[in-house]
């Protein structure tokens, strides 16, 4: 069975080591503890995480909410609040972000397993009907330009390009600017075999027109590889 892995966005130390030991005594995997606002976005960014344990009340200049709005927008992830605030303000506010549970401090044992395997599961539920509902249109997405969304074929996308907490898609006609990371655009383009090929670049193989040892042409784009990723890239290409 595949373990959890859970980020925990903690900026009280004691508190944070204990979650950890309790999320490990579950049967979890503590990925990380981020203790303050830009830790947890660096995470979010550049670790495989399954759910996150977030506080509301952070250091750094986001909040625990500005966070949870984050992960919805750019990494489509389950996210738990723990926190000591329970005023009525707090919970319209936190409501709005639709997180998968929400625990008063100090954390039961008992009800932080509960929250989160009760968590996990609505939240798979949610993915696998919105699956159901995607498989009409399994070859386009609909991408947000200015005021409108519009139409792609997949098939039309040439790569995918990081550019901080967005992605710029490009094809063959025009660049789009998407809010959302590119670990999160890549695991919606993981059916149709886009490959990573540096940590800033994901690429449309079928699209690709040449290949050097440092680099690969899809279409007059220069796109670079780097060396940790080249050898996966290049099995792939073999299996292709």
């Amino acid at each position: 069975m595949k373990l959890v892995n859970v980020l925990i966005v903690e900026d009280e130390p004691i508190i944070a080591q204990d979650l950890s030991y309790t999320l490990k005594d579950l049967g979890y995997n503590p990925i990380g503890i981020a203790y303050d606002s830009d830790d947890a976005l660096n995470s979010l960014a550049n670790e495989k995480i399954d759910l996150v344990l977030l506080d509301i009340n952070i250091d750094g200049p986001k909040d625990g909410v500005d966070i949870a709005e984050i992960i919805n927008t750019s990494h489509h992830l389950p996210f738990i609040f723990l926190t000591s605030y329970s005023d009525a303000e707090t919970i319209e506010r936190v409501k709005k972000t639709k997180p998968v549970g929400y625990l008063v401090k100090p954390i039961d044992e008992k009800d932080l397993h509960t929250t989160i395997e009760i968590g996990l599961n609505n939240f798979q539920e949610k993915i696998n009907m919105n699956e159901i509902i995607n498989q009409e249109f399994n070859d386009i997405l609909f991408i947000k330009d200015h005021n409108s969304l519009v139409k792609i074929e997949i098939s039309d996308i040439l790569y995918a390009e990081a550019s901080d907490n967005y992605t710029l898609v490009h094809t063959d006609k025009k660049k789009f600017i998407i809010s959302s990371t590119l670990k999160a655009i890549e695991g919606r383009l993981a059916n149709w075999k886009f490959i990573r090929v540096h940590r800033s670049f994901l690429i449309n193989p079928y699209k690709i027109d040449s290949i050097s040892s440092s680099f690969v042409m899809v279409g007059s784009h220069k796109i670079p590889i780097s060396r940790r990723l080249k050898e996966d890239f290049m099995d792939k290409i073999n299996t292709i």
